[in-house]
Parts: C-alpha cells; sequence; structure tokens
C-alpha cells in the first residue's frame, strides 16, 4: 500500500535485550531474545543491517561467524542462512527488500585474517 512506519532499534547492551521504538520514541517494544546461548556471541562486537522488515545481527559464535535475522512480521529471531563468505569488518548497504555486504576480513584454514575482495547479496523475500 506503500505505507511505510519507522523504527529504531537499540541494542541495550544486556545480553541478549534489542527493543523497538516509534520514531517519537515514546512507545517500544521489546524484542524476543536472540536464539544463541554461545557465550562468545554475546560479548563480541555485532554488526548490524536492516533490510525490507528484518534486522539482520551477524557476530562471532565460537564455531565462527553467525547470522541471527529477526523478522518483525513473526515477532521472532531465525539462525541464518549463513553468509556464502564469512565475514566481518565490512561495508553494508541496504535498498528496499536487498543488502549487500562487500569486502571485509575472513580467517582462512589456518586462522589467518584474509581481505574478502567480492561482494554479497541478500534479498529479504528469499532469505
Amino acid at each position: 500500500m506503500g505505507l511505510v512506519k519507522p523504527y529504531v532499534i537499540l541494542h541495550l547492551g544486556a545480553v541478549s535485550n534489542w527493543e523497538m521504538f516509534d520514531k517519537d520514541f515514546k512507545t517500544f517494544r521489546r524484542l524476543p531474545k536472540v536464539p544463541s546461548s554461545d557465550y562468545c556471541f554475546f560479548h563480541s562486537d555485532k554488526e548490524t543491517v536492516s533490510v525490507g522488515t528484518q534486522l539482520i545481527v551477524i557476530g562471532r559464535e565460537i564455531d565462527g561467524i553467525v547470522v541471527f535475522r529477526y523478522e518483525l512480521e513473526n515477532h521472532k529471531w531465525f539462525k541464518g542462512p549463513s553468509m556464502i563468505t564469512p565475514r566481518a569488518m565490512y561495508g553494508s548497504a541496504s535498498h528496499g527488500k536487498t543488502v549487500f555486504f562487500a569486502g571485509g576480513i575472513k580467517m582462512d584454514e589456518n586462522m589467518n585474517p584474509v581481505v574478502v575482495k567480492n561482494v554479497e547479496k541478500y534479498n529479504a523475500d528469499t532469505k
């Protein structure tokens, strides 16, 4: 219908507390807890991007880079899908229901950092 309702989503610094506010910061909705039990995920840096009506949170678990996706329609977190080339410290840009992840750093098989020289595209409709 072409209606847009802006929200601001904030990570409150606690283990997995995320809250969503309307544009006037008058009402809020607490998001459910991220479904990770990994200590490393909760205490390491995370990178976020919004696309369509989803919030994508990329962080690190003990086994490597992990992607969590919050879907506004379902008011629920989902794990994955994984990135084709898992990375951190990337550039991202979203437009409508598409987001691009460019560059960044990945770890090779010997756990040495390697510069990523490709771009990945994520579509919110097809996930």
